[in-house]
C-alpha cells in the first residue's frame, strides 16, 4: 500500500509538502517529537523506476496497438505526460529510519 513514511520514534504522520522537503537531506527532525532520524530515499525509488518503466512500456506498447498512427509524436505526448504525473508519487518512496537503524539493515 501507497503510504507516506511516519517518524520512527512516535509514528507521526508527515506531511506530503514536509516529505518533499525533507527527502533533499540526509538527516530530518520530527515536529511532534524533536528527534532525528535518518531519510532513505534510493531503494524505494529504485523500485519505482523499475515498476514505472515496465507499465509505461506496456502501456506505449498498447497505445501503439489501439491507434492507427503513423509517427510517434502521439506515443512520445503520452509518455511524457505519465513521466510528469509519476513525480507526485515520489514523496510516497521515501522511508525514515533511526540514527543507527539504516546502518545495522546495510551490515546483514
Amino acid at each position: 500500500m501507497i503510504k507516506l513514511p511516519v517518524c520512527p520514534y512516535c509514528n507521526t504522520v508527515f506531511y506530503y509538502s514536509d516529505v518533499v522537503r525533507l527527502s533533499k537531506k540526509k538527516t530530518g527532525e520530527c515536529y511532534h517529537c524533536n528527534k532525528k532520524f535518518k531519510v532513505s530515499k534510493w531503494k524505494g525509488r529504485i523500485i519505482f523506476y523499475f515498476i514505472f518503466a515496465v507499465v509505461i512500456s506496456l502501456l506505449d506498447v498498447i497505445f501503439l496497438h489501439i491507434t492507427d498512427t503513423k509517427t510517434a509524436l502521439p506515443i512520445i505526448a503520452f509518455t511524457v505526460i505519465c513521466v510528469i504525473l509519476s513525480l507526485l508519487f515520489l514523496p510516497y518512496t521515501v522511508r525514515f529510519y533511526k540514527k543507527g537503524e539504516l546502518n545495522k539493515k546495510v551490515k546483514r
